[in-house]
């Protein structure tokens, strides 16, 4: 019983190095591609980001040419976002593209490290328990879904906050409901009752323990 249990310690231990591995891998690439971009839009000149202009709609772009041949960048920034200290304010549309990006790898990185923590644990409940329907699982997608929620409600505000900061010098100006993402939101919620439905299905697992 003992060596078994130990037995299967090591090969969880080998399936999430893999795992971890793997995605170490994933991100490490991802974020060596973002910087590598970002260290070339720095060296581009001011003049080769091209800004459209329709109504209050600005659309930057940017080509960035390497080793890896071309490629596009861009992004649309609505200037009715901003607040009123940073309307008719000068800026530079490489600083606005470029900063955006960052701020948008900051929030989106930092929320999925989280998630991906949060998912090894319930991977290894799963394994050692023999089924998925116990208390702690149940409260994992429950932090899980909390999680979703404020990204979905928080995330494009923040993003916001940190373009006003860096590139307008201007103070955030909180949340508002117009940056709200509902499709993270509604994402959330499922997974809020998904983890209602973890634990009706722990109590049926315990009702049916309790019988047999």
């Amino acid at each position: 019983m003992f060596i078994n249990k130990i037995e299967g310690y090591r090969n969880f231990i080998k399936i999430t190095a893999v795992i971890i591995i793997w995605l170490l891998g994933v991100y490490t690439v991802s974020s060596f591609r973002f910087f590598s971009e970002f260290e070339i839009m720095k060296a581009i000149d001011e003049s080769e980001f091209k800004e459209e202009r329709m109504g209050a709609l600005a659309t930057i772009t940017i080509n960035l040419t390497d080793d890896k041949g071309d490629r596009k960048r861009d992004m649309a920034f609505d200037m009715g976002d901003l607040p009123p200290q940073a309307v008719g304010k000068e800026y530079s549309p490489k600083t606005l593209l470029m900063y955006s990006y960052l701020a948008e790898f900051i929030v989106f990185n930092s929320t999925m490290i989280f998630i991906l923590v949060l998912t090894l644990v319930f991977l290894k409940n799963i394994y050692f328990e023999s089924t998925p329907f116990i208390l702690k699982n149940a409260k994992l997608l429950k932090i899980m879904s909390y999680i979703v929620l404020v990204y979905g409600v928080l995330g494009r505000s923040v993003i916001m906050g940190l373009i006003f900061k860096w590139v307008f010098d201007t103070e955030w100006l909180g949340v508002r409901i117009k940056d709200a993402d509902w499709l993270t939101m509604v994402f959330g919620v499922i997974l809020l009752m998904i983890s209602v439905a973890f634990g009706y299905g722990m109590y049926l697992q315990e009702e049916y323990d309790d019988t047999v």
